[in-house]
């Protein structure tokens, strides 16, 4: 469905890469004993195990890739001139980059969070995994998203 959404989105611009149309993504389907997520550009998606936080999607991003390269370090990545650079969006994927799949065990007790830049740029990890372990779903989506805007978040936040 997300390609076909993709191909949508460029068919109507009618191809013109100024008028690009585009969106951020993830997804996460649960299913018996796995866990499969899909993702284009710098939205995440994050597991709490055991109290430990882990990223499990990696951002398509310029600044990704230069830390990838060993050209930047992720301390200098937010300060960065292309912080915001994605390199991979719905509705803007050329052919040669698709939609990147991640596939992860599922365990009694893990929590996720899906979230974009809006978010986890104002929000650090340790507060994440705080509110995921102290909180029920919606309260903690709710308490989250009041505390990105309460912190001026430069972005939208989901």
């Amino acid at each position: 469905r997300l390609l076909a959404v993709d191909a949508r989105l460029r068919q109507a611009t009618g191809g013109d890469e100024d008028a690009m149309m585009g969106s951020t993504v993830v997804a996460l389907l649960a299913w018996h004993r796995l866990v499969a997520f899909v993702w284009a550009g710098d939205s995440r998606a994050y597991r709490l195990r055991a109290g430990r936080l882990r990223q499990l999607t990696r951002d398509h991003s310029e600044v990704e890739e230069l830390i990838a390269r060993g050209e930047l370090t992720r301390e200098a990545a937010e300060a960065h001139p292309s912080a915001n650079v994605i390199t991979r969006a719905i509705g803007a994927l050329d052919g040669t980059e698709t939609i990147e799949v991640g596939m992860s065990d599922l365990r009694p007790g893990d929590r996720y969070l899906l979230c974009s830049d809006g978010l986890y740029r104002v929000v650090s990890d340790e507060e994440l995994a705080e509110h995921l372990t102290t909180f029920a779903p919606d309260e903690m989506c709710r308490r989250l998203i009041d505390l990105a805007l309460a912190r001026n978040c430069s972005d939208n936040v989901t």
